[in-house]
């Protein structure tokens, strides 16, 4: 936002002009007045002080003189001295602060002798008197402003006599000057700003309108043979001269723009034609360049696709002939195992026939026990029986007889668990060596088909090592014309890029030969208007 411009409104030059000349004049004389009114209050404050000074010197002497006389002679000189111009108070007081005479109606007022103390010996380097230059207090609702002067009696042994000179008088002549000064202002400034108007209106307005009517004629009716006359040689003659000499000027460049415009024209009109000839021929480049994108985009993304299944189909070879060489170790491990197992297995078989030979003699060792527990069966029936017979001294035999046919009559049941035991192990162990004969059979049968597995796998890892490499060749020709097909396309969207920017630019330097063709008619157009 731009600043406001008082000069901006809509008034006359001669009313803006009169408006600075009464605004300078009007700060001259505000400036005056308040330098005129600053040095007045210095000067009459200077008097009034010199004044002061003066009238209290003179009572101090009095009072001097007439130390311990009558003090309604005391009172009597200050009620002569307050007679005088512009003194507002005056009153004496005793070197303890007593009052002695005053110039105040009806009573003294309590406080005001603390508001410029003189201390005894307190005045030196040859001062007489101390000044408070404003001093100001109330009495009786009276508000009281005063240049205190205190002259001290006998160098202040003997007390103070204070003179106080109206500020009062002095601000009252001030502000009468002021109201004079002012309306002597208003009237040097009415004055200025008539002589002011005169002035301006002859020796610049009319110029100026002489100037506005001559350009206004040329504007209205588009003639250039108007002539500006040169009254004066000041700034506004260099004006008009220098505004006869553009139209001069004009008048020059007319008749020489009437020759350019039609070669312009022609000019126009010839790139005109060449710049749409160009863009018709730019829009085709790039519809043909924008096809071949589209083709090469879509060879990049096969080429794309073909790099990624051969890359698979090489990982899936790689992985195929790494599990083929991984197979084929396990294998030769399992075969190693199986044969190790063969030989534990064909162990095991001559283990089990001996266990199964032990069996039978165990058989036959318990078939003995029984035939023995059977005859001690007897033995003790046989026994018993001659207990009986023998009466009371056969009892103790005959419990010996059972006890001994109850242990032959358990070791036979024994026995018969035992051969039991042994017929199911037996069987067992006959079953197993069956087993173990056939497992030795089917392990033989196992081992043949694991060797013929690892000839079938040995014959695929080879088939697999031919394709891996086959499969690598082909991935790193895929590899190599991707990478062909992507610098294809990048100088492609290159050209594209370029393309892009040029069919703007060309459109432009279209729209700006079409807009110069206009301009050349216009400019003729506009210099037929002008009349030399």
């Amino acid at each position: 936002m731009f600043p406001w411009n008082p000069l901006s409104l809509r008034f006359g030059l001669a009313a803006k002009l009169m408006f600075i000349s009464a605004g300078v004049t009007l700060l001259v004389c505000m400036t005056l007045m308040l330098q005129a009114s600053s040095r007045l209050t210095r000067t009459m404050q200077n008097a009034f002080a010199v004044n002061g000074e003066a009238l209290a010197l003179s009572l101090a002497s009095a009072a001097e003189q007439s130390v311990g006389g009558n003090i309604a002679l005391l009172q009597s000189a200050i009620d002569s001295g307050q007679t005088l111009a512009n003194v507002r108070y005056i009153y004496i007081e005793e070197s303890d602060g007593t009052v002695v005479a005053h110039t105040f109606v009806p009573t003294f007022p309590v406080g005001i002798e603390r508001l410029n103390p003189v201390a005894l010996g307190e005045l030196s380097d040859g001062k007489r008197v101390k000044v408070n230059p404003e001093l100001e207090f109330t009495a009786y609702g009276d508000a009281i402003r005063a240049i205190d002067v205190a002259a001290p009696i006998s160098g202040g042994a003997l007390g103070t006599v204070h003179v106080g000179m109206d500020l009062d008088a002095i601000t009252a002549e001030v502000a009468s000057l002021r109201w004079a000064l002012l309306l002597w202002a208003g009237v040097i400034l009415f004055l200025g700003v008539l002589l002011s108007y005169f002035a301006y209106t002859l020796m610049l307005l009319r110029p100026l309108r002489h100037l506005a009517h001559v350009t206004g004629r040329i504007v209205e009716s588009n003639d250039l043979a108007q002539v500006v006359s040169v009254t004066t040689q000041d700034e506004l003659g260099q004006l008009a001269g220098s505004f006869s000499k553009m139209v001069e000027k004009l008048r020059q460049f007319q008749s020489s723009l009437r020759g350019s415009v039609g070669v312009l024209k022609d000019s126009a009109s010839r790139l005109d034609a060449d710049t749409s000839e160009q863009s018709a021929m730019i829009n085709r480049q790039a519809a043909a360049l924008q096809q071949t994108r589209v083709t090469i985009e879509e060879i990049s993304q096969t080429s794309r696709m073909a790099s990624g299944r051969a890359k698979s189909i090489l990982e899936v070879a790689e992985r195929a002939d790494e599990v083929v060489r991984t197979g084929e170790d396990a294998l030769q491990q399992t075969l190693g195992g199986l044969n190790e197992i063969q030989g534990v297995v064909q162990q095991m078989a001559q283990t089990i026939t001996q266990l199964g030979e032990r069996t039978a003699q165990i058989h036959d060792i318990a078939e003995t026990v029984r035939q023995l527990g059977a005859q001690s069966n007897m033995l003790a029936i046989n026994a018993a029986i001659e207990a009986a017979r023998a009466g009371e001294a056969g009892r103790s035999f005959g419990v010996v007889a059972r006890e001994i046919r109850a242990l032959a009559d358990q070791s036979m049941r024994e026995t018969h668990r035992v051969t039991a035991i042994l017929s199911e192990v037996g069987a067992t162990v006959a079953q197993a060596v069956k087993n173990s004969e056939n497992g030795a059979l089917r392990l033989q049968v196992g081992l043949s088909q694991v060797a013929v597995s690892g000839d079938k796998l040995r014959e695929l890892s080879g088939i697999l090592t031919e394709s891996t490499s086959g499969v690598r060749q082909i991935a790193a020709a895929v590899s190599q014309q991707s990478l062909g097909v992507d610098e294809i396309f990048t100088a492609l969207k290159s050209l594209d890029a370029m393309m892009v920017e040029t069919t703007p630019r060309v459109a432009s330097t279209q729209k700006a030969a079409s807009a110069l063709k206009d301009l050349s008619v216009n400019v003729s157009e506009l210099v037929s208007h002008y009349n030399a």
